[in-house]
Parts: C-alpha cells; sequence; structure tokens
C-alpha cells in the first residue's frame, strides 16, 4: 500500500520515497501528502541529511525553545559548521548579533540550492577527512571534472572541490546525461 497519497506505486521516485519514509529519514507535508513536485528547503534537506547521519541525536540534544519543526536540525547543523559554504552562513552573517538561534529555529525555509546541497554533504562527510581524501578531491577536480561536469566552468572556485567530491563519490551528479551540475537550481522533493 501506499504511504502517502500523492505517490503513486509507478512512479520513478514511490520505492525511494516510500523507503525513506519508513527509515524515517523523510516525513510527509502533512495530510498523508509527499509532495513531489515540491521544492526541496534547506531546512528539509537539513533534517534528512541529519536523520540519516545521526538518527534522532539532533533533536534529543536540542535545548532550544520553540521554533518550527525543523530547529533541532538546524540548531545541530549550525553548531558543527556544516553550513559552511552555503547561503545559510550568508544568511546568518547578515543577522543581528544574538539573531541566529531565532533565525535557525524559525527563518529556514527557503529552498536549497544544489550548491547549498553540495557544500553540506562536503562539510558533513568529507570535511574532516584526511588530507588523502581531500586531494583525492582536488585531483579529481583538476583532472577529470572538466569532462565529467558540463558546466564546470561555470562552477564558482569556492565550490569546485565541493562538487568534485559529491561527482566522485556519487552522491549527488549531474541533473542530465551531460553532467551539468546546476549549481543555482533547485531539486524537487522527488529528486
Amino acid at each position: 500500500s501506499a504511504r502517502f497519497s500523492d505517490v503513486a506505486p509507478d512512479a520513478w521516485y514511490a520505492d525511494g520515497a516510500n523507503a525513506m519514509a519508513e527509515l524515517g529519514l523523510v516525513d510527509g507535508v502533512g495530510d498523508g501528502r509527499f509532495n513531489p513536485e515540491g521544492t526541496l528547503t534547506v531546512a528539509e534537506f537539513t533534517a534528512m541529511l541529519l536523520r540519516a547521519l545521526y538518527g534522532e541525536a539532533p533533536v534529543e540534544q536540542y535545548t532550544g525553545e520553540g521554533g518550527e519543526w525543523y530547529a533541532p536540525y538546524t540548531a545541530y547543523a549550525y553548531e558543527r559548521d556544516f553550513y559552511e559554504s552555503t547561503s545559510v552562513a550568508g544568511r546568518l552573517a547578515a543577522c543581528p548579533e544574538g539573531g541566529e538561534e531565532a533565525f535557525l529555529a524559525r527563518e529556514m525555509a527557503w529552498n536549497a540550492t544544489r550548491y547549498d546541497m553540495a557544500a553540506m554533504l562536503y562539510q558533513v562527510l568529507e570535511a574532516d577527512a584526511d588530507g588523502e581524501a581531500q586531494a583525492a578531491d582536488l585531483q579529481w577536480a583538476e583532472e577529470s571534472a572538466p569532462e565529467a561536469v558540463a558546466d564546470w566552468e561555470e562552477v564558482p572556485d569556492k565550490y569546485q572541490t565541493l562538487v568534485a567530491f559529491c561527482f566522485r563519490s556519487g552522491i549527488l551528479t549531474g541533473m542530465d546525461g551531460q553532467g551539468t551540475f546546476q549549481g543555482t537550481g533547485t531539486v524537487t522533493r522527488a529528486q
């Protein structure tokens, strides 16, 4: 039986959406719906990523008061510098001093870009890796990326290592058969 009323059993994403829900990695948007064509937000991506890696630890360790459903996840990510090189970092820099906690608890529902996703994946999975792993990312960026990533010349320098890591590891790749990354683009919840 379908877990979400708006996910047809034969949809290309049905197995993934249902499996992720069964594992507790994603929730619907209410009323038994998944909203597969809705755009993934920074808050949703943060929650999915942290649930996959840390389970309920962000919720159990949250000491803040109030906020949206995602507050424990965004606070956990912020405390561990997982938002470095993301749109979150830029927006947090504009917060009045001491306003970060309220911002993280209530203002994180904007659309995530593929650069945001690449940056968070890198910070969570690779940033603390040994020098050998990071050297491999840099080498791949220099030697393989120009051929593997169709829009590599458009990838800003600050994102090249992050995108290289995602492509090299197969976590986040191109949006088409040519390997176009489309870093400023967004993704749907189904994707």
